[in-house]
């Protein structure tokens, strides 16, 4: 086993999401803070009257009467899973359509552990970046017409750069990501942020940048650009038994060096993208440029992490065909925190 420590540091927001939506009768907004609330235990601790009113208000069907009633009778230290902090967009938004029962404001959270509900960074998320950037720059060294003569190529294409496919199919015993492994990495309870992210797309004829009324929730990772660094630290395991000849052995090896070359050139290139397509004389260019002028040192890379973070980020570069469900084309628009700042970018230097 090889085994690479490294410190980490969020350069831009991050969303990972667990799936999960969080509703407004499960949460409360006050003074700055989010604070998710257990409402089996605001009800648990009604009283005989508050229990009789409670049901009269449920059975009338008023939703405005029933959040303001739940919402008078939380005792936060009581009541409250977890709490972070909240944008003052977001705060301002909350108490504005407190009492519209037409939206939802519903909250995307970062993916939590379950026994303690801090924050952490699931390993499979680094390496499935590492993973896209490495197979995305193999890609560039292999003929194309070897890929696209398979009938099934976009099933296969990952199997054929890896050159683990058996039986006309990608082998995953044979994968060399298969002999990667990176764990999940707890974050400080203070980590996140709730903001708003919104999608902007660039007018290609006069350049200005427009935004959609969709008013969407998500907690963030705090970052460079906005909140305060976080760091954390990690491991990259490389285990070089699995690289060895034999019959568990994997079809190609990866390397320190090809993850830190390879994230560098992949994801260096997205940042410049997307500045030159969406970003450049409007009012997130110059957050954008402090991301393209980040000091990348010769252990460290970029990558891109969780929700947002744009086609071209998750997609291999010679063989990018998406094609979204109802649509013509894509990367065509971007989605930004606070309208301020591009989303997913951290960076990784090995200790």
């Amino acid at each position: 086993m090889k085994v690479y420590k490294f410190i980490g540091r969020t350069l831009s927001p991050v969303n990972i999401g667990s799936g999960e939506e969080i509703e407004p009768f499960d949460y409360i907004i006050n003074n700055g803070y989010f604070y998710r609330i257990s409402l089996e235990k605001v009800i648990t601790d009604f009283s005989e009257e508050d229990r009789n009113k409670f049901y009269n208000i449920v059975d009338s069907g008023n939703i405005n009467n029933l959040r303001k009633f739940i919402s008078n009778r939380i005792d936060i230290d009581r009541h409250s899973v977890f709490s972070c902090e909240v944008s003052e967009s977001v705060e301002k938004l909350y108490r504005r359509k407190f009492d519209d029962i037409q939206n939802q404001l519903l909250i995307t959270p970062f993916i939590r552990n379950k026994l303690n509900f801090l924050p952490f960074i699931p390993g499979s998320s680094i390496k499935g970046s590492i993973r896209t950037a490495v197979i995305s720059e193999l890609g560039k060294t292999i003929d194309r017409n070897y890929i696209f003569r398979d009938p099934k190529w976009e099933r296969n294409i990952e199997g054929k750069i890896l050159g683990n496919i058996d039986r006309g199919r990608p082998d995953a015993k044979k994968d060399p990501f298969r002999a990667v492994k990176i764990r999940d990495i707890a974050l400080p309870d203070d980590s996140t942020i709730i903001t708003q992210v919104k999608n902007m797309a660039k007018n290609k004829r006069n350049g200005r940048i427009s935004f959609r009324s969709i008013q969407l929730m998500y907690e963030v990772l705090k970052s460079k650009l906005y909140g305060g660094e976080i760091e954390f630290n990690g491991e990259i395991i490389i285990d070089n038994n699995l690289q060895s000849k034999g019959k568990r052995a994997v079809s190609k090896e990866v390397t320190i060096d090809m993850i830190r070359n390879f994230c560098n050139s992949f994801y260096k290139d997205k940042l410049e993208m997307e500045h030159k397509k969406f970003y450049r004389s409007s009012m997130i260019d110059s957050n954008s440029r402090k991301l393209m002028e980040e000091q990348i040192s010769s252990d460290s890379f970029i990558l891109r992490l969780g929700r947002f973070s744009g086609v071209e980020s998750v997609t291999l570069d010679n063989y990018r065909n998406p094609r979204p469900p109802g649509r013509r084309g894509w990367g065509n628009s971007r989605n930004i925190c606070e309208e301020r700042y591009p989303m997913g970018w951290i960076k990784i230097t090995l200790t």
